[in-house]
């Protein structure tokens, strides 16, 4: 009997270390592939490849892409926050929504009234308007802001660049809740961790980037493009001819219309001698000499 008893315990043991298995593998599973397509997004791995400048000034690889909240950062170089374009969705008003006192031509975009206001009038055109009737009259509103420069809508017709007062050029979208994800407390940190990822595995590819210290993207290309931009990028940045000269051929060599003086001072100016940038365009500049193997 008590050989019997022993042998019962035995197997529950067993069972009970069989049961327990399966999930002690899953747990493991899911700690190392912390970064997978849907997980939270923390630090990304050591990236050896593309190149970041803030405000003209180069950041050397390896790069780390982190998330702090909802702001996102490259080697510890601040880079966007989101937080401030969190919004719950209202539900629709039965009337227009007025222009609130407090917006003025001194609102930034990122503040807390404007952003509520565009939502609700947002959110109330969308419930009223067929799509293209929809585009027409946020295009109205975004002229109608005293806060706005400039609106030049774009040849998708469902967006448009708007000029803020401070400066700030922002691609809106005319199409509210339907074009874009909206970012909200519920998706928010989901929503950053997909832009980290994003990041770290184009810069893994080996795409430019160039960014404000106010989290704006300034420029950015492709690996490709990079590849056979970037030495002569350099080259104008190192030569000896006046800033203007610097900013115009900056203009051509980027495939845009001149570039503000802000965006070209920051390189001109900021670009400090680094052996190891350097050397990587001097790298690039050997890889296309070589052309693609055969």
């Amino acid at each position: 009997m008590k050989r019997a008893n022993t042998q019962l315990l035995f197997a529950l043991a067993t069972l009970l270390c069989l049961c327990f298995l399966p999930a002690h593998r899953c747990q493991g599973a899911e700690k190392n592939s912390g970064q997978a397509s849907g997980a939270i997004f923390t630090n990304s791995q050591p990236i050896s490849n593309g190149f970041v400048f803030v405000e003209g000034q180069y950041v050397d690889a390896p790069y780390v892409v982190s998330r702090k909240n909802l702001a996102i950062y490259i080697n510890d170089q601040f880079i966007a926050n989101y937080a401030p374009l969190v919004t719950e969705i209202p539900k629709p008003e039965d009337m227009r929504p007025t222009l609130p006192a407090d917006i003025t031509k001194d609102t930034t975009l990122y503040d807390k009234s404007l952003k509520a206001y565009m939502t609700r009038m947002g959110t109330y055109l969308s419930s009223h308007y067929g799509r293209s009737e929809l585009a027409d009259e946020m295009e109205k509103i975004f002229r109608n802001l005293p806060c706005v420069k400039e609106v030049k809508r774009n040849p998708d017709k469902t967006s448009a660049m708007v000029t803020y007062t401070d400066g700030h050029t922002i691609n809106e979208n005319l199409i509210p809740f339907t074009r874009k994800p909206v970012i909200t407390p519920t998706n928010a940190v989901e929503y950053v961790s997909k832009i980290c990822r994003d990041y770290a595995e184009r810069l893994e590819k080996g795409d430019f980037y160039s960014f404000s210290h106010k989290g704006n993207r300034i420029h950015t290309f492709g690996a490709g493009v990079a590849k056979e931009v970037l030495p002569n990028v350099v080259k104008v940045l190192r030569s000896s001819q006046d800033d203007e000269v610097k900013a115009k051929q900056l203009a051509d060599l980027l495939g845009l219309s001149p570039i503000s003086k802000e965006q070209a001072g920051a390189f001109v100016t900021n670009l400090c001698p680094s052996k190891r940038l350097d050397e990587r365009v001097q790298a690039l500049s050997n890889d296309n000499k070589r052309g693609p193997a055969d």
